[in-house]
């Protein structure tokens, strides 16, 4: 069963699922349709949300989904309509043409530069589960949809935890959070300290420090390096 609610504000913890789309366009009408989630896909963070998760969507006063660019409150684009199949949240949008933003987002989906979307959402209680390494999301509050660029901060995002796998102290994952991030110096400091128990906790044989390892990395680590990674982008937009 699902909730239907007027737009409140965001979290400020809000989670981002990030997913690569075939675009279908009506013309030059702002209209389109894609999926913005995919059902039973490992994201990078070790998410994997599953069949029917969507419970609650906040929503537009005309009962629609608001659609952002590349995550930013500042730059709302335009709203759609969604819902879940058996590949995974179905969106059917239409950009407001009118606003700079929403034109330049078109014409990069239009033209392949821009071949991804994700959402934002929240963890409902009881909706997440550790298996297998990986987090199962089975309830899930939904707050926007995003057009995104795909690949760099994923790509960002994998490097800066494959490096922090190689650190050897606090001190030196504290000086990598700085560098890759570009934390502050007490931001960096405050990071370190809660991730270095995570690292600690693994084997630390020295010839297992390699993509093997990376891919035993506990899911509370990633999540938490995920999550210092996507507060750090939304500073900066």
């Amino acid at each position: 069963m699902t909730t239907q609610q007027k737009l409140p504000a965001a979290p400020m913890q809000l989670k981002r699922y990030v997913s690569p789309t075939e675009y279908k366009f009506e013309g030059n009408t702002g209209k389109f349709e894609g999926h913005a989630a995919v059902f039973n896909n490992l994201d990078s963070g070790g998410d994997v949300i599953l069949p029917g998760a969507f419970q609650e969507f906040v929503k537009t006063r005309d009962g629609k989904t608001i659609i952002l660019y590349q995550h930013s409150a500042r730059d709302p684009i335009g709203k759609g309509e969604v819902t879940q199949d058996s590949f995974g949240l179905h969106i059917r949008g239409e950009l407001a043409l009118d606003d700079p933003t929403a034109q330049k987002a078109y014409g990069l989906m239009k033209s392949g530069v821009i071949d991804s979307m994700s959402i934002g959402y929240e963890v409902l209680p009881g909706g997440e589960a550790y298996k297998n390494g990986r987090r199962e999301l089975s309830r899930l509050k939904l707050f926007e949809c995003s057009v995104v660029t795909f690949g760099m901060n994923d790509l960002a995002r994998v490097e800066t935890v494959k490096s922090a796998m190689d650190c050897t102290s606090p001190r030196e994952l504290e000086h990598l959070l700085r560098e890759s991030l570009t934390l502050s110096n007490r931001k960096a400091k405050a990071a370190a300290n809660s991730l270095w128990p995570l690292l600690s906790d693994r084997d630390d044989q020295a010839d297992d420090r390699d993509d093997r390892k990376l891919a035993e990395i506990t899911p509370e680590l990633k999540h938490e390096l995920t999550r210092i990674f996507d507060n750090q982008l939304k500073m900066k937009e």
